[in-house]
């Protein structure tokens, strides 16, 4: 690419991309997302160092880039994971976002293992579900597993699972109040089994809460 060159157009790299094409002198073509065209003072006709232009294309998508991650953790927190997927589908580029997350990093605004102690109690308040359960969701969520197990590890130190099936057929039992006996247990098995919890704690607190039902009757439901 030469030294310097004269911007002969800038135009849209498709009808539906977030990207937007930088031809000098006609030949050698420098793409950079719309949010970043912003503040770079290029229009065709001028004259431009290629160099000092590729240096601020890259701080200008650097800039939009941080931009659309703080409105995107607005709206709610993001795993590292979650956010450079978005900010892919957004247009801008793997390196970009892979700065920008280390960047947020730095500042304390990304920190996954935050994401999941927070993911994990607010689910335990609002809808409890078991540890295996928690850990696929944060898996795909791109938390690493080994995070994981730790965070699982201090959230459910002092959380008894068998009071959290408790909890989660207690906000469904209202639910169920005008089905037969058998088709209500059913329903509560088969919301624990998809909620992680495991067959014993799944049995307990089924018999518990419909003690007319036997445990052989519970455990034929999930079968």
């Amino acid at each position: 690419m030469p030294s310097r060159g004269s911007i002969s157009a800038i135009e849209p790299q498709g009808p539906k991309s977030r990207r937007v094409a930088i031809w000098v002198d006609g030949v050698e073509r420098i793409t950079v997302h719309r949010k970043a065209l912003q503040w770079l003072e290029v229009e065709a006709g001028v004259t431009v160092d290629v160099d000092e232009l590729l240096q601020a294309v890259a701080e200008a998508e650097h800039r939009a880039a941080m931009d659309a991650s703080f409105a995107l953790l607005a709206v709610r927190n993001r795993t590292a994971n979650e956010l450079c997927q978005r900010l892919r589908q957004k247009g801008f580029a793997h390196e970009v976002t892979a700065r920008v997350v280390e960047r947020l990093r730095e500042l304390g605004y990304m920190n996954d293992r935050r994401y999941a102690i927070e993911y994990v109690r607010a689910r335990m308040a609002q809808r409890p579900a078991g540890r295996r359960a928690l850990y696929g969701e944060l898996r795909r969520k791109g938390v690493d597993s080994e995070m994981i197990e730790e965070v699982l590890d201090e959230c459910f130190g002092s959380v008894d699972e068998a009071a959290l099936a408790a909890a989660a057929i207690e906000q469904r039992l209202p639910r169920l109040a005008k089905l037969d006996a058998n088709t209500a247990r059913s329903r509560l098995v088969a919301l624990l089994q998809r909620r992680g919890f495991d067959f014993e704690v799944i049995r307990d607190a089924v018999s518990r809460a419909m003690p007319e039902i036997d445990d052989e009757d519970v455990a034929s439901s999930g079968e």
